[in-house]
């Protein structure tokens, strides 16, 4: 089963319920380690941009959300990691 099949099931799951999604999002590791892999192989394949790379207000839309859904309890490299799900997630639901 490949990576991009288990983040479409995340993307699925998010559309279920987005609130009780988002809310377990930052604190359930298994749905970020998916979307994380998938980050890589979007960016690998060059579907999309490095979240480093992004228009400084695309990144800070991201991190904006991100911040708001861990409620201010993940440390920075948590939150690097949740904006890349978040963007993964996007991108996911989006194509």
């Amino acid at each position: 089963m490949s990576f991009i099949y288990l983040g479409k099931r995340q993307a699925e799951s998010f559309e279920k319920d987005n609130i009780r999604y988002m809310k377990a999002l930052p604190f359930v590791e298994v749905p970020q380690l998916i979307l994380l892999q998938c980050y890589n192989i979007f960016v690998s394949s060059r579907k999309i941009k490095k979240i480093e790379e992004l228009p400084v207000q695309d990144k800070q839309t991201v991190f904006d959300t991100a911040k708001e859904i861990s409620m201010g309890k993940l440390g920075k490299e948590q939150l690097v990691r949740l904006c890349k799900c978040l963007y993964s997630l996007e991108f996911i639901l989006n194509n």
